[in-house]
């Protein structure tokens, strides 16, 4: 048989087998390359958006945390805000002498109520106590400035302190 007899028998086996191949040439080059271009937007899509969500989560935790300090940091008015003084230093053994509200100072984003506090004190521990229930109490609260003197003739302490309280505007 020679080559023309060949090409007689397998003619519809060598054409099957071109378009076969031109098929294949022609999915792998314009439609598979195609859909690995959109799969790798696709996925770089994903990894933005993962990202996005990860940084709504972190605001939303901040926001949360914001909201439970502007419930904290509540303006009180000097009137409770000398009543729980008056309660902390009854408990502590501290008898108050004067409380006087000074100028509040008002900042971007917070307001400072300040209250100057004169107080007798029998010990240092009782002082002690007393501070550490105005730095501890729920509400915020701030001891600015402490001034100690002996009393001679009460055998005992005066102090004068400047306590401040924080309000969120």
């Amino acid at each position: 048989m020679d080559l023309n007899g060949l090409l007689k028998k397998y003619k519809n086996m060598v054409l099957n087998a071109a378009v076969v191949l031109l098929a294949f040439f022609i999915a792998f080059n314009f439609i598979y390359k195609k859909q690995q271009v959109k799969i790798a937007l696709l996925d770089e899509t994903k990894k933005t958006e993962a990202r996005k969500n990860l940084l709504l989560d972190n605001i939303s935790l901040l926001e949360n945390k914001i909201d439970a300090y502007s419930r904290l940091l509540v303006k009180k008015d000097a009137s409770s805000v000398i009543n729980s003084i008056n309660e902390m230093a009854r408990a502590s053994g501290i008898k108050i002498i004067s409380i006087r509200p000074a100028l509040e100072q008002a900042y971007s984003d917070y307001i400072k109520s300040t209250f100057d506090l004169s107080v007798q004190a029998e010990t240092y521990h009782a002082l002690g106590r007393f501070v550490s229930k105005i730095e501890n109490y729920s509400n915020v609260y701030t001891v600015d400035s402490v001034e100690i003197r002996s009393d001679t003739q009460a055998g005992g302490l005066v102090v004068n302190l400047k306590v401040s309280s924080i309000a969120y505007k």
